[in-house]
């Protein structure tokens, strides 16, 4: 199981919405690195239940992700962001400023 940059995005954004003890694992196994094993042995219980809590955990996550597209939209918006660091025309500004607008309602 390879640790995702995605996945810690997606904790970031919805971990609260997990069950106490799904973000109290997901965050042990994506925030401070530690293994399955690390993971049962601070909190007495087996490997394989670590294992699963945290695919449960991902498949939840995920399925926010799916519902509420929030990761997917702030991605759009920083790089529209970065462009605008790099333009000084007032019109292509407010071009950005409309598609963030536009990424924001959808």
């Amino acid at each position: 199981m390879a640790k995702d940059l995605k996945f810690c995005e997606l904790l970031e954004l919805y971990g609260k919405l997990l069950t106490p003890r799904q973000l109290e694992i997901m965050s042990f196994y994506y925030f401070e690195d530690y293994s399955l094993s690390e993971i049962g042995l601070n909190l007495s219980i087996d490997r394989q239940t670590v294992k699963t809590i945290i695919k449960r955990a991902e498949t939840v996550l995920v399925e926010y992700e799916d519902k509420l597209n929030l990761l997917e939209k702030f991605n759009k918006i920083s790089g529209i962001a970065e462009k605008m660091n790099s333009v000084s025309d007032k019109s292509q500004i407010n071009n950005f400023l409309d598609e963030i607008i536009k990424i924001t309602r959808e």
